[in-house]
């Protein structure tokens, strides 16, 4: 080994380098949506909450304990992913049902959550947000992406143009979910189309396919309808984009596609094509007007921005459907703002308790009530009854001695509805 590079063996060889300053300041939001400071006052009931952080935070300090997802003092029942890119933090929050129009909820995030190396949130983090006044009446799932095998890799399609094929293509993911999408592990999965755009190339279009022989292409809609997907953001600065074709004369002729949407957050986020509204068009090889009797789905488009857009990335798909909303409160939320008044859950005492603790509930006349306990999960673990009752007051117990430590919901159901609790279980 020639360490001075004198032509001779031996010497010594010296280096120099630097660290970085210590990290003693615990993580910070980036952005969110809704904004932490901000709020939103029209959030859509199918909407996820998403916080970007300036750092990697610590799995195991981000827990169901460290968060909290309430309506008017109610704790709901939620779901989180914690994700990771580029040394940031992505949290997204969502419930397992949609959240009631017209409500005020707020999402907490305690001070025990902390980044890699154990420095804590400098305070605790609340984001705030208002219901719009509109419910979905309809839900039409296109491909919930739990492995359907049908659609192409994007070279595939001769449409596409612009892309380094070896580094472009379609798959699936276990890792990275729509949070609150599904109780059952198997559906806690989403499709990824992971590109890479040719810098020398003329022109630039990603066409990711799915044949019109496919299942997601038999889901036929016309204009009342919204088409929305959950995407999870790669901030690229790149654009997405839908297209569809059209029925005209029991023939499909046309390709039509919505406006482009720019690429620029992290986390999962609700888009939307609203079929009825002409602003909402793009332009590609079809008229841009919807004048056809039938739609179905053709594929979703990607492009570079040549300007700002970067030359590879990684974006995810769930829950791609069409649906309709209308005014107003939907009647299960109805029933559900009427049900204190006449059906009580209350919670349970003592809270938090180790092992055992009592919930008690009052009907206002007889009737079927059924009583079940389930971990943050959404997995039944216990029915503590299931059967005619009186009306009163009813107290039970529950006996926490063979689970482990952490969140449980209890959850009353009546023919008046439902309602929940949150109970904590130490240990």
């Amino acid at each position: 080994f020639d360490g001075d590079a004198d032509g001779e063996a031996g010497g010594d060889l010296s280096f120099t380098f630097y660290t970085k300053e210590a990290d003693e300041s615990g993580p910070m939001v980036l952005y969110s949506e809704p904004d932490v400071i901000l709020g939103d006052e029209n959030f859509d009931v199918e909407g996820v909450i998403s916080l970007v952080f300036d750092e990697e935070l610590d799995p195991a300090s981000v827990t169901q304990e460290a968060i909290s997802f309430t309506r008017e003092g109610e704790e709901q029942i939620f779901e989180y992913l914690l994700t990771g890119f580029y040394d940031k933090s992505v949290l997204d929050i969502k419930l397992f049902e949609p959240l009631a129009s017209l409500s005020d909820y707020t999402v907490t995030l305690s001070e025990s959550i902390t980044d890699t190396l154990g420095n804590p949130l400098n305070e605790a983090i609340s984001v705030s947000l208002s219901t719009f006044n509109q419910h979905y009446s309809l839900i039409t799932p296109i491909d919930y992406f739990t492995f359907t095998g049908e659609w192409w890799d994007p070279e595939g399609s001769g449409s596409t143009t612009g892309t380094i094929g070896s580094a472009t293509n379609f798959g699936y993911s276990v890792n990275v979910y729509l949070p609150g999408s599904s109780p059952y592990a198997s559906g806690k999965k989403s499709a990824y189309i992971t590109y890479e755009w040719d810098t020398g190339a003329g022109a630039h279009l990603l066409r990711e396919y799915v044949p019109n022989t496919s299942t997601p292409a038999s889901v036929h809609f016309d204009t009342s309808y919204t088409m929305q997907c959950y995407v999870y953001g790669d901030a690229s600065n790149n654009k997405f984009r839908f297209c569809i074709d059209e029925e005209m004369g029991g023939s499909w002729p046309n390709h039509e596609v919505s406006a482009w949407y720019i690429i620029d957050w992290e986390g999962w986020r609700l888009l939307e094509w609203e079929l009825s509204d002409p602003e909402m068009m793009g332009s590609w090889i079809g008229n841009e007007i919807l004048d056809g009797t039938n739609y179905r789905i053709d594929s979703f488009q990607m492009t570079w921005d040549t300007e700002i857009g970067e030359t590879s990335g990684r974006i995810y798909l769930d829950n791609f459907r069409v649906i309709k909303r209308m005014p107003g409160v939907s009647i299960d939320e109805d029933m559900t703002d009427q049900m204190p008044a006449l059906v009580s859950l209350h919670q349970n005492y003592p809270n938090p308790f180790n092992p055992e603790t009592t919930v008690s509930f009052e009907l206002p006349f007889s009737m079927h009530a059924r009583l079940v306990v389930y971990d943050v999960m959404g997995r039944e673990i216990s029915e503590l009854v299931n059967a005619d009752l009186g009306s009163g007051v009813h107290k039970l117990e529950f006996n926490a001695g063979n689970f482990a430590a952490g969140v449980y919901l209890v959850r009353l159901e009546t023919e008046m509805g439902s309602q929940v609790k949150r109970m904590l279980l130490l240990k």
